[in-house]
Parts: C-alpha cells; structure tokens; sequence
C-alpha cells in the first residue's frame, strides 16, 4: 500500500511539473515574445504580436487545466463520482458541439466539428461505462484512451503553434484535456485495485 501511495504521489508531482512548464512557456510567449504592443506596428509587427500573444495564451491555459487535473488527482478520494461528472460533461459538449456542426456540414470546419465530436461522444460513453463497471477490461481501455487523447492534445497545441491562420482547433484540446480527466482517475483506480487483489 505504501508503494502504491509513493507511485501515485510521483504521477502527481509530474502532472504537476508538466502543467508547470506549459504555464511557464505560454507566461514566455505572452512576456517575452509578445510583450507590449508596439506604438505603431506594421502588419507583420501586428501579425506576430497577437500570434505570440495567442499561443501564450492557449498554452497558460492548457497548463491551468492540466494543473487542475492535478488537483483533482491529490483530491482522490471521490474518483467515481468526480469521472462521472466529467464524462456526462463531456457527453453534453460532444452533443453540443455536434448540434453545432450539424448545419455547416458542407463545409469543411464542419466535418471536422461533427467527427471530432462523434469521436468524443463515443470515448466519452465509454468512459462513462468503464466507470461504472460496465466495461471489464477497463485497465486496458484506460490505457488506450490516455495514450489517444494525450497525442490528440500534443497535435492540437502543435497545430496552433505552427498554423496560427487556422486556428479553430485548439478547442478541441480543451475538450479533450476535459476527457483525459475520468480515463486517468478510472486508470488509477483500477491500478489501485489490481494492487489490492
């Protein structure tokens, strides 16, 4: 038990490490690169400060969410219910998202909106019945859906980086930030749990 109390401290503290350095790099962007507005910019002066000023301001916000995470992981001991909450969440902006998207199909942000959302919807549902045990082998799907959600969010945050003209996919990220919460509290559980027995 104590090993596994350490073990879990030690994630801890690296999800906290990683939502440090996010908060640091996008407080560099917003400080350094983007700093104050020039008096008078040209267009390319102009067109950097606010990319800088963009991706510093995503980044800040990646890393509080990936630092409230963190809380909610020392916070461990109401882990069902606090996966629940965050699957239904995550259910109700998949629907929303979708509903949204529903009418600018034609178009090409639409089908991106409608199956990123059936994508979520689905792993949202998912998660939502490995949590309430529904799903036997929920260590393994656990796994998976942290693995897939967490490249889904480093390709968001590099998109935005480096194609700030398009930047409409960095919302996603958000999203999913929000669905690697119950995958990660449902992993821990069922490691705690393997453990035990």
């Amino acid at each position: 038990m104590k090993k596994l109390i350490q073990s879990n401290f030690i994630i801890v503290q690296t999800i906290f490490i990683i939502g440090a350095i996010f908060l640091a790099i996008g407080f560099y962007y917003i400080i350094v690169k983007a700093g104050l507005p020039y008096q008078d910019p040209t267009e390319e002066m102009l067109y950097m400060y606010h990319k800088n000023m963009y991706i510093g301001e995503h980044l800040v916000i990646i890393g509080f969410f990936i630092e409230l995470i963190g809380i909610i992981l020392c916070l461990f001991k109401y882990p069902k219910i606090i996966s629940i909450i965050c699957s239904a969440i995550g259910i109700v902006l998949s629907l929303s998202v979708f509903w949204i998207c529903i009418p600018i199909i034609r178009y090409s942000l639409g089908w991106v909106g409608v199956i990123s959302s059936t994508i979520s919807l689905i792993i949202c549902t998912l998660d939502l019945l490995t949590t309430v045990g529904e799903i036997k082998s929920g260590l393994i799907y656990s796994c998976i859906s942290c693995l897939i959600k967490i490249v889904i969010i480093i390709f968001n945050i590099i998109h935005v980086i480096f194609d700030y003209d398009h930047n409409s996919y960095i919302y996603f990220s958000y999203l999913f930030i929000l669905l690697l919460i119950p995958s990660v509290l449902n992993f821990f559980r069922f490691v705690s749990l393997k453990k035990r027995g």
